[in-house]
């Protein structure tokens, strides 16, 4: 065989283990909406369809003529609240270029230029406790009491090694970055294995190449510690611990970046799943380290991970259908991203919360694969995105929020894109994403939108969460205004996005309907491109953006 091909599997082999390791750490007043581009007059109506300016289009239909049925409901939104000036770069995703051949492939830089993140980050989450930014690699060094978790990363890292024999590097990443939007680097140091002077020696080279961090995640996920290895627990035995260490880095650092950068802490996220009351020690660590947060001048943000457990969720439910399922996990994707980032905005009281890696898909290892087998399928990840992206927009201390993960692998329930005719096409999730990324990234505000007769489904699992089927946001900058809605019920509605034509016509609509849940199989998404000057037909398990 082929050395081209031995790396080749080396990094598929590296890529399934990879998703592996990484979800298995995570498991342990209104108003009438006006709808002006912003007082320019209406723009002539196109039907352009999606992202035509790289050629990476997701297949695009016309719409049929209008056709209103008989049990379409008239749909009427208001505002929510004040509009919230959004960061120049708020929703970004997580890129491995440890797991595939990323950042010398036109292709899927293309892709991931399509999606349209703004922020990235580097070398990665775990794997960055175990990086050495001189060779490139990850070193471990396993002792017979190590746990499975600890056992399979040695695994994983003689894989990646044989993949990249080169090693994988910051600065070829930093060029990835810039050719997919001039994306910002969030950088993770290696504050285990490694030691202040040698991480500084990094962050020095980093500099005088005119790259300077200036986003520093102190670490990735040491209330895991490495899921209970005897000997990472001694490193991170508790969070006043960790955060001394954190301290001391910060220190190191900061005469190297500058006082514009930040600097951010670990929250576990623990409220995003567990009772208080949880009697399992490994859930209490997650409780207790969240508690023993609080606030200090030396750091500006605190990150957390967002990943709901689908099989502990339909475990509690009895094995509910997937149609149950997904209403519970629209709970815990709307009510439960409040519940979490409203604790530790409570603890943390004035500090940013960078979400550094979140998925709806969440954190079960099994199944990764086989995505034939996994409770949450393509259109169900469309939503659930959808609804989190929505849900995390409320709260003004989110400034980041990195999806994960942009993966063109094959069968594999990350996959984002499905290689067609020799080009990555976005899956309706990543459109999803897309949509997001285009509306809220290069400085836009946002202001939540609902239904004024909505009714909230209620009492859903252990924490008894909600949601509203029909949600929304309303995105401004200076030169568009975009509505994304979603409609997450049974009911179809009519939309006049014109209000009756005292508003101009919109220059742009574009659906999906990703409605089909039983589906497994990843698949390019099915765009389709409405007539703007028409009344807009919602049908059930429907998301559209409307840009004027």
């Amino acid at each position: 065989m082929k050395q081209s091909s031995l790396l080749s599997q080396d990094l598929k082999l590296a890529g399934l283990a990879f998703m592996i390791l990484a979800m298995l750490a995570c498991r342990f007043t209104s108003q009438a909406i006006a709808t002006s581009g912003n007082g320019n007059p209406p723009q002539t109506v196109t039907s352009a369809p999606l992202a035509t300016e790289n050629g990476n289009s997701p297949t695009s239909a016309p719409a049929a003529p209008l056709t209103v049925p008989a049990n379409a409901t008239e749909l009427h939104l208001k505002l929510v609240g004040i509009a919230r000036p959004l960061p120049e770069k708020i929703f970004g995703a997580n890129a491995d270029p440890f797991i595939e051949q990323l950042t010398n492939d036109p292709g899927k830089i293309q892709a991931v230029k399509q999606t349209g993140p703004a922020v990235l980050r580097f070398p990665g989450g775990s794997l960055a406790n175990y990086y050495n930014w001189r060779d490139g690699q990850l070193h471990l060094n396993p002792q017979p009491n190590s746990s499975s978790y600890y056992k399979f990363w040695v695994e994983l890292a003689a894989m990646i090694a044989r993949a990249h024999p080169g090693g994988v590097h910051y600065e070829p990443y930093v060029s990835f970055a810039q050719q997919v939007g001039n994306a910002d680097i969030l950088i993770v140091p290696n504050l285990e294995t490694s030691s202040i002077s040698e991480q500084t020696a990094w962050f020095q080279m980093l500099a005088s190449e005119n790259m300077t961090p200036k986003n520093i995640e102190l670490g990735n996920e040491f209330w895991v510690a490495m899921g209970g290895d005897p000997n990472v627990m001694k490193v991170w035995p508790d969070e006043p611990t960790s955060m001394n260490v954190m301290h001391q880095y910060v220190q190191a650092f900061a005469p190297i970046v500058g006082s514009d950068a930040k600097f951010a802490v670990q929250a576990s996220g623990a409220s995003y799943n567990y009772q208080p009351n949880d009697p399992h020690p490994f859930i209490q660590r997650l409780i207790i380290w969240d508690d023993a947060l609080a606030p200090a001048n030396w750091f500006q943000a605190v990150t957390v991970h967002l990943y709901p457990d689908p099989n502990r969720i339909a475990a509690e439910a009895g094995n509910p259908s997937r149609d149950q399922l997904f209403t519970l996990l629209m709970g815990r994707s709307d009510q439960g991203i409040d519940r979490v980032l409203n604790n530790i905005a409570a603890k943390l009281p004035g500090k940013e919360i960078w979400v550094t890696e979140w998925s709806p898909r969440g954190g079960s290892p099994t199944n990764l694969n086989q995505p034939q087998l996994d409770l949450v399928t393509p259109d169900m990840q469309a939503h659930l995105i959808a609804r989190t992206m929505l849900a995390m927009l409320r709260h003004p201390e989110l400034t980041k929020a990195l999806y994960f993960e942009l993966y063109s692998g094959n069968s594999s329930v990350f996959q984002t894109y499905v290689l067609e005719n020799g080009q990555y096409q976005p899956t309706s999730f990543a459109v999803v994403l897309q949509w997001f990324d285009q509306a809220a990234n290069g400085g836009s505000s946002f202001q939540r939108v609902v239904d004024t007769s909505g009714t909230p489904v209620t009492g859903l699992g252990s924490f008894s969460e909600s949601y509203l089927p029909i949600e929304g946001g309303l995105f401004k900058s200076a030169t568009k205004t975009t509505l994304i809605l979603q409609n997450a019920s049974s009911q179809t509605y009519v939309y006049d996005a014109t209000n009756g034509g005292q508003s101009p016509a919109p220059s742009q609509v574009q659906m999906i309907v990703p409605n089909d849940f039983s589906a497994t199989e990843h698949q390019p998404a099915q765009v389709t491109t409405l007539n703007p000057g028409q009344s807009l037909v919602l049908p059930p398990l429907s998301i559209v953006r409307i840009v004027w």
